[in-house]
């Protein structure tokens, strides 16, 4: 009787302490699962951030996903569900173990399109026929410029950034607990979804691939690490043993605990060895940190002032240059300048002087000048036309002494002059003035009116050819060989005559 009554006594404290575990662990569990929105997703388990068993949270309680049917598809829409842009690849795969005791979904069926896994087709909210074996896991691959990811825990691990199509680390120099829990925000986990109130960074080393921020510094506020202060893409003086790693953890809690700052650090060095400068001093938003529910810090975290230094050289510049001046020459060439100086500024307090010249020459008025045409010597007189009597005789000169070229003047003048010639008298003149002396009244009266006639012939032709080689040049030798003609008859007729008589 003793016995029954001690083994039921037994019985009903292991059940008191069972219904007491289960209503504690119940407890616990829905303080973790306070404030989320039904529907929400996380990665449990996963050896990094971007990989995990999916679970989903609905009616208060986390649920893991069945993996019958599960495709690419479904994993596409709960990566995109979790934050992660610019897919390049997800992968499923089975992920067993401990999960929360409900399996929400089975039998999904996404299109891919879906902005949330529970749009998506499936049995309905517990219905399955599976095992906790059969829990489904993913792994979100890709990335775009200034994306995170922890390696080695969903929560935890080396930070890894992405920019110009790669991921990289992130170095350690100067990293502090603002800048990881920009980086707890940035990836999601500074939410009641995950519970952390907590920020943590070490170093992680291990990395490999290019180190793409160096000297990070940010002030809390800052929604993205790419956005906070550092010394440029690809600019650092770190090794991989250097490699930050971040951890966010810890429960959530209600207490609202805003942020304040921390002291002001020195003013550093004035900027400028020489003139006006500043000098910079920082404080950071950590003293302590804010909780979720907890306000960041006001104002800012970087404060400047202006500094002098020394008297700085100053290099001498040039002026602008003058306009050029006149040419040297009208034509054939000539030689014309400009000038600058070294005055804008001019050099001092030990400052170089200008470099390069101070004039600069250039070629001008590169035609050729006019040559005006003159006359060459007269040539000999030609032989008289005539053999008796009286006739003519001429010469000629050329516009050669220069030829008149670009666009000179021609000579002025005749290039040909005619003059008057007398030769003997003719022997038939001489012989009828013997014979016959009864008329020599008669025969010279005949003889002087033919040579009046002669001369006003000449002059009258020499009046001629200057009005005819005035106006048509090219004529002129013509003419004179007409002239020549006539005055042969001319002579001949006289002589004739002078038989005659």
């Amino acid at each position: 009787m003793n016995e029954d009554s001690g083994l039921t006594k037994l019985n009903i404290k292991t059940d008191l302490w069972s219904i007491f575990l289960i209503s504690t662990t119940v407890f616990i569990y829905n303080q973790f699962a306070e404030g989320q929105d039904d529907g929400v997703l996380r990665l449990m388990d996963g050896s990094h951030s971007k990989e995990g068993r999916l679970e989903i949270f609905h009616s208060g309680i986390w649920g893991s996903v069945c993996d019958d049917g599960f495709g690419k598809s479904d994993a596409t829409v709960a990566c995109k569900q979790l934050g992660f842009r610019c897919l390049s690849n997800v992968q499923v795969y089975t992920e067993g173990g401990f999960t929360s005791s409900k399996i929400w979904m089975d039998n999904l069926n996404c299109n891919g399109q879906e902005s949330s896994l529970k749009a998506c087709s499936f049995n309905g909210w517990g219905k399955h026929y599976c095992g906790t074996s059969e829990n489904v896991g993913i792994r979100c691959h890709g990335g775009c410029s200034g994306d995170l990811w922890l390696v080695g825990g969903n929560n935890y691990g080396r930070l890894q950034i992405y920019h110009s199509g790669a991921w990289g680390t992130i170095c350690d120099d100067h990293f502090e607990s603002q800048d990881a829990l920009v980086v707890c925000k940035q990836l999601g986990l500074w939410t009641k979804k995950y519970q952390t109130t907590i920020v943590q960074f070490y170093t992680a080393g291990h990395g490999n691939g290019t180190i793409w921020l160096d000297d990070v510094a940010c002030n809390g506020n800052e929604s993205r690490l790419e956005s906070c202060h550092h010394r440029g893409w690809n600019v650092e003086n770190c090794g991989h043993s250097e490699d930050v790693g971040v951890r966010c953890y810890g429960n959530y809690s209600s207490v609202k605990v805003n942020a304040r700052w921390g002291s002001w650090s020195f003013w550093t060095s004035c900027s400028s060895i020489c003139g006006s400068g500043t000098r910079n001093r920082t404080r950071k938003c950590d003293n302590p940190l804010p909780t979720i529910v907890g306000s960041s810090c006001i104002g800012n975290s970087n404060q400047s002032r202006t500094c002098i230094g020394s008297s700085c050289p100053v290099d001498g510049e040039w002026s602008e240059w003058t306009s050029w001046n006149l040419c040297s020459a009208t034509c054939n060439g000539g030689i014309q300048d400009r000038t600058r100086k070294c005055n804008a500024p001019t050099p001092s307090n030990g400052g170089l002087y200008c470099n390069g010249t101070t004039i600069e020459s250039r070629p001008c008025n590169n035609i050729f000048c006019e040559i005006h045409g003159q006359w060459g010597q007269w040539q000999e007189w030609d032989s008289c036309n005539t053999t008796c009597g009286h006739g003519f005789k001429n010469r000629s000169r050329t516009c050669d002494s220069p030829y008149p070229m670009f666009g000179g003047s021609e000579c002025i003048g005749l290039d040909f002059d005619i003059h008057i010639c007398f030769q003997d008298t003719c022997s038939g003149a001489q012989q009828q003035i013997k014979e016959d002396a009864s008329n020599s009244y008669s025969a010279g009266f005949v003889g002087g009116v033919a040579v009046g006639c002669v001369i006003i012939t000449a002059v009258i032709i020499f009046i001629a050819l200057l009005i005819f080689r005035r106006f048509y040049p090219g004529h002129v030798g013509k003419f004179i060989r007409n002239i020549n003609f006539r005055s042969n008859s001319v002579n001949s007729k006289s002589s004739a005559y002078m038989d005659v008589k």
